[in-house]
């Protein structure tokens, strides 16, 4: 039997979950890494280093607070019970939808000061799309998911 939407052979919501959840759990640990590695490291380096100028005490604080938000985030995808439906995926986007705004009004502060702004408006702006096209595909792929729970019946 096939699933004529899909041109593939019809699977159970069970076979899918279980097909998809350890690369998406793969992918959740090593963004849980990514992010509590580099909060440590510039969090060390921001307490070890009492005597830097403020800006720069600032950056090292967001920075050590953007990687302690993405290892939550990891830890919370990874503690939930169930299928999540593409939910972490969208909370993801919205994640790297802000941390890329804030990245690009940071690059054009500093380079506002000191020359070369279209550079980092250029490099922002593309931080910004990148991550609301990211975004967009994830709440598409959320909506996919929840109308195919709908069909099959939930879980």
């Amino acid at each position: 039997m096939t699933d004529d939407r899909f041109d593939v052979p019809a699977r159970s919501a069970e076979d899918i979950l279980a097909t998809l959840a350890p690369a998406r759990r793969l992918r959740l640990v090593l963004v849980g890494l990514a992010g509590l590695t580099g909060a440590l490291l510039t969090g060390a380096l921001w307490l070890t280093e009492p005597a830097l100028p403020l800006p720069t005490q600032v950056a090292f604080g967001l920075l050590t607070l953007v990687g302690t938000t993405w290892a939550a985030f990891a830890g919370w995808a990874l503690t939930r019970r169930g299928p999540l439906l593409a939910r972490d995926s969208v909370v993801a986007g919205w994640l790297a939808l802000t941390f890329a705004t804030g990245t690009a009004v940071g690059l054009a502060v500093v380079t506002a000061q000191r020359g070369g702004l279209p550079v980092a408006l250029a490099l922002g702006g593309g931080l910004v799309v990148l991550a609301g096209v990211v975004l967009g595909r994830a709440i598409r792929r959320r909506r996919e998911l929840t109308l195919l729970k709908r069909e099959l019946g939930g879980f």
